[in-house]
């Protein structure tokens, strides 16, 4: 029975009359023999019709989503790797500086060893001159306290003094000889000393610049430390994220792929349960050019026919305080529903609100049937049906309470009642 919970298959319609009258004998659709219904049968048991739903088109959606999900993953893991692989060639290069570095740090120890060696020895030697002329001056005083001693205060003394030649020409050539012998010691030691330590000088002013350049070199290096272990976390933390944005591109790629196997399983469902109901039609169609019981259906002046055989149950109008849209069909699970006109179908499936497994043909003209509560529909939407087409099977989907067919007829969208336009 049709929504609101019918607990009866037969009461009175808003006329006041018992509506169980079946329609007249010459305007029946083809009554199916035992054995169509046998073959309608054995293909519900099989599974063979699948009613449309809405998943593959929410199932599509979704594998987008994540394929749009998982491409944004791969763009941020590009991105962070070129990031990565930027400070990577950065620390590379902050290697090679310290290298440059610690070379000339290298470089400056030499320099400030051999510099330090060098004013070492040269100390040496300007104490060793240092040391030849205070001995000369040692010995200059020495001939003079000599002299002085023997009472030589001059040339005259040193000539007057002499008793001999031979003597005075004695000690004028040691006096003269010494002399000049010490003067020019101890000049040359002095020149000599002299331009040591300028030399000394030099290399510590040499020395101090080497110092100075190695004590900048050494900051340098220090500075280059602290950058590249800087650069070090940096890197350290990129590559966390690489690996981070990695588990969750694979999650996705995981996801994606099952997704993508799930949509194309249903597919391939959808497409035998396609070709199931195409079979089931033609056996049907078949069984009922094989039947001899068939009669064909008249139309109506309007164009309809009856889409099922069976007693009107229910019929149109106000029942139970609310509005009954369309008339009750009796009929038995399987029994096959036909389209009442040629059109294209509008909607083939089900919904919530009370029609369960349901299909809306559109004929054109304003004109529209709906086919409620059936057990399977054969018929996908678009798609272009024939007046007598089987479009779907007797059921008991929605809102009802026993095997039967709710059939409507609209106008411009507005329910009418289906006797005025049924023959």
């Amino acid at each position: 029975m049709c929504f609101a919970g019918l607990e009866s298959s037969a009461h009175r319609g808003y006329h006041g009359r018992l509506l169980l009258r079946r329609r007249p004998e010459g305007s029946r659709i083809p009554i199916m023999k035992r054995s169509l219904r046998a073959v309608l049968a054995s293909l519900l048991a099989a599974g063979a019709f699948v009613a449309p739903t809405s998943d593959a088109q929410v199932s599509s959606s979704q594998l987008d989503a994540l394929r749009d999900r998982l491409k944004d993953a791969r763009s941020r893991i590009r991105a962070i790797q070129g990031r990565a692989d930027s400070v990577a060639d950065q620390i590379a290069s902050i290697d090679e500086q310290a290298a440059a570095v610690a070379e000339a740090i290298a470089a400056a120890d030499a320099l400030i060893a051999a510099t330090e060696d060098d004013i070492s020895v040269l100390q040496s030697r300007i104490e060793a001159k240092q040391a030849l002329y205070e001995q000369r001056s040692a010995q200059a005083r020495d001939i003079a306290v000599e002299l002085y001693k023997g009472g030589v205060t001059g040339e005259l003394d040193l000539l007057l003094g002499s008793k001999r030649i031979e003597e005075l020409l004695s000690r004028l050539e040691y006096a003269g000889t010494s002399s000049r012998n010490n003067s020019r010691v101890m000049v040359e030691t002095k020149r000599l000393k002299a331009e040591l330590q300028a030399a000394k000088a030099q290399l510590e002013v040499k020395l101090d610049e080497a110092k100075a350049a190695r004590a900048e070199r050494v900051e340098q290096a220090q500075h280059l430390h602290e950058l590249r272990a800087a650069k070090r976390q940096r890197l350290v933390d990129l590559r966390a994220d690489i690996r981070a944005e990695r588990k969750e591109a694979e999650g996705l790629k995981s996801r994606s792929d099952q997704l993508e196997e799930q949509l194309r399983e249903q597919a391939e469902r959808e497409a035998a349960a396609a070709a199931a109901a195409r079979a089931a039609e033609q056996a049907a169609q078949e069984a009922a050019q094989d039947a001899p019981e068939v009669v064909r259906a008249t139309r109506s002046g309007s164009g309809f026919i009856w889409p099922l055989n069976g007693a009107v149950t229910s019929g149109y109008g106000w029942r139970w305080g609310r509005m009954h849209n369309g008339i009750d069909i009796d009929g038995t699970s399987g029994d096959p529903i036909r389209a009442s006109r040629a059109g294209t179908v509008f909607f083939a499936g089900y919904d919530d609100n009370g029609y369960g497994n349901h299909v809306v043909i559109s004929h054109g003209g304003g004109f529209s049937s709906v086919y409620a509560h059936a057990t399977t529909v054969v018929v996908n939407g678009g798609q272009s049906v024939s007046q007598g087409q089987l479009i779907a099977t007797v059921g008991c989907t929605g809102s009802c309470t026993g095997d039967h067919l709710h059939f409507e007829i609209r106008v411009n969208g507005s329910p009418q009642d289906p006797m005025r336009y049924l023959p």
